[in-house]
């Protein structure tokens, strides 16, 4: 699979290239094809690797909630949405959250491209939407983000 960037308030220190190796390297050995429905599947299949690589089960961000993120890792969220486009901003809050708390030092978001997207279904979140908004809110969600669109 072929992956696209983007670097969301973060300069080469604030991601460990160990973590962002790791993950590059699952995506980039994933032989997935995109088709209608196939969301749940490419999570699972996406989680499943990267737990190998010490990633978490998902997070909660308050005992008294359900409310949490995909992953963690040594300091680091993980976001992976394949779902609604409106999901994005919740997860956007979310991760803003963990970082003021000091839980996190910085993240990685794992989303469809536009083209991979539009296979998976309508209204999908994608890279270039999500990139676009995160510049917009740039004074807002202060974060380092590791972006990666999958292609």
């Amino acid at each position: 699979m072929k992956i696209e960037e983007y670097c969301h308030n973060c300069e080469a220190q604030n991601i460990p290239p160990n973590l962002k190796d790791g993950i590059y390297e699952v995506i980039e050995n994933l032989n997935f094809e995109f088709y209608k429905g196939c969301s749940k599947k490419l999570r699972e299949i996406l989680k499943d690797n990267l737990m190998k690589l010490g990633w978490s089960e998902k997070v909660e961000l308050d005992a008294n909630t359900r409310i949490n993120i995909t992953s963690m890792n040594k300091g680091f969220g993980l976001c992976l949405q394949t779902g609604n486009m409106s999901r994005f901003y919740a997860d956007l809050l979310k991760l803003e959250y963990l970082y003021k708390k000091g839980k996190l030092n910085g993240a990685f978001y794992i989303l469809p491209s536009k083209e991979a997207a539009n296979k998976l279904g309508s209204n999908i979140v994608n890279f270039n939407r999500f990139t676009h908004e995160l510049d917009v809110f740039k004074k807002v969600i202060t974060i380092p983000i590791n972006v990666i669109g999958l292609k």
